[in-house]
């Protein structure tokens, strides 16, 4: 999860996050200036799981999103990745989608609600538009692409 000023809607993302021992949990703080960094590190020591290579990490200066989801993307070791920015949360059930992740699609879509209390229901038109976060990308499959270099907004 990269974070970045996001005191507000940070814990609620947090605690969307599938509470599962097959779980790496990885926070990168891109140098927030708020208290973002100080409640992930308070839910991390609640929360994360030391034994599955769970990862907490802050930059003193802000990167930039590409290079904080780089790093995520280069720290994973599941078999597959999902990413959830810090104003956003899960609403869907992961246990649904075990049968999926099996090693064989290297794509599978979920619906989720951002920030403004609209749910992103994914459909062929609108996987097209929501790209970013709302599906579990094989590693094999996602390779070394990585995100282009922009900017937090």
């Amino acid at each position: 999860m990269p974070i970045y000023n996001a005191e507000a809607t940070l814990e609620r993302a947090l605690n969307s996050i599938p509470d599962a021992e097959d779980v790496q949990i990885i926070l990168l703080d891109d140098g927030s200036t708020d208290r973002s960094w100080e409640i992930a590190l308070e839910w991390w020591r609640q929360h994360a799981e030391d034994g599955n290579g769970s990862i907490i990490h802050r930059w003193e200066d802000n990167k930039g999103v590409a290079t904080t989801m780089n790093l995520g993307f280069n720290l994973a070791r599941g078999e597959y990745i999902v990413s959830l920015s810090s104003d956003d949360y899960y609403v869907t059930d992961f246990e649904q989608f075990r049968p999926y992740l099996d090693g064989k699609n290297d794509l599978v879509y979920f619906d989720l609600e951002v920030n403004d209390g609209s749910i992103w229901h994914l459909d062929e038109q609108s996987k097209k538009e929501f790209v970013g976060a709302v599906k579990f990308m094989r590693r094999e499959f996602l390779g070394d692409t990585r995100v282009p270099d922009l900017k937090w907004e």
